[in-house]
């Protein structure tokens, strides 16, 4: 016995995700604006005290570079694999296997 309301519930489903999705993505891509502004901020602090002659020291110059520098892009970062995820080894774990 086919049940009527099949299509509207696989409809409302796939409008429901939909939505979502894209509340999602206006989320992540606000995020990403203002953390792009701050870097773009702090690089034009940096080049303009850099312009006016002002002595800045080299453990200031590389402060304001790590903070300005994407997240994720970071030293001492590591590929996560399927395989890894499945097995259960972490980054922190050595894998006996």
């Amino acid at each position: 016995m086919p049940i009527p309301y099949l299509p509207h519930i696989l409809y409302s489903t796939a409008l429901t995700s939909v939505s979502i999705h894209l509340l999602w993505q206006r989320t992540t891509e606000k995020e990403d604006r203002a953390r792009y502004h701050a870097q773009v901020t702090i690089l034009e602090d940096l080049a303009q005290q850099l312009r006016s002659g002002v002595p800045i020291t080299d453990e200031e110059i590389n402060r304001l570079k790590n903070l300005a520098r994407v997240h994720g892009q970071g030293e001492g970062q590591k590929a996560v694999y399927r395989s890894n995820t499945v097995v259960g080894s972490g980054l922190g774990q050595k894998s006996g296997r």
